[in-house]
């Protein structure tokens, strides 16, 4: 890994369709979001961001060929890929076109460490699906064209 540094400003899309793959280090901590206030906060603000950049915070990679390690930010680059599973899951479930996302979030760069798979999956599966659901009903008094 080379000691120069490249600092850049990047939108999650253009992160994810880079030709870049995203893994997490094996010396990196198990993911640990897995409270529903954590995550329907971090929704509630998505919504509230409605139509305008959101600013997810600063992430720190290393890179090794083209491979990104990511050092800082393993807790929010997850769970921002958890969400656009779960929105990918809960379209699916209503018949609406998810190749979008699919094709901008959910295209195999992004890796976990192997204490995490399990997680990841269960998350993505129930919790985080759920969670969308559950702010979705809430604000759509507050948000109609949700």
């Amino acid at each position: 890994m080379s000691d120069h540094q490249n600092v850049s400003v990047l939108t999650i899309q253009s992160l994810f369709q880079s030709d870049q793959s995203i893994r997490i280090p094996s010396y990196q901590r198990a993911y640990s979001w897995e409270s529903k206030k954590q995550c329907v906060q971090f929704l509630e603000d998505l919504l509230e961001q409605q139509g305008k950049q959101y600013y997810l915070g600063q992430f720190l990679f290393e890179k090794d060929d083209h491979t990104l390690f990511i050092i800082d930010g393993q807790q929010r680059l997850t769970t921002t890929v958890l969400f656009f599973a779960a929105l990918a899951s809960v379209k699916m479930q209503r018949q609406q076109d998810i190749q979008h996302l699919k094709n901008a979030y959910l295209n195999n760069v992004f890796q976990t460490i192997t204490e995490d798979q399990d997680v990841f999956e269960r998350i993505t599966q129930q919790n985080i699906i759920d969670d969308i659901l559950y702010v979705e009903t809430a604000l759509l008094h507050k948000y109609p064209k949700l």
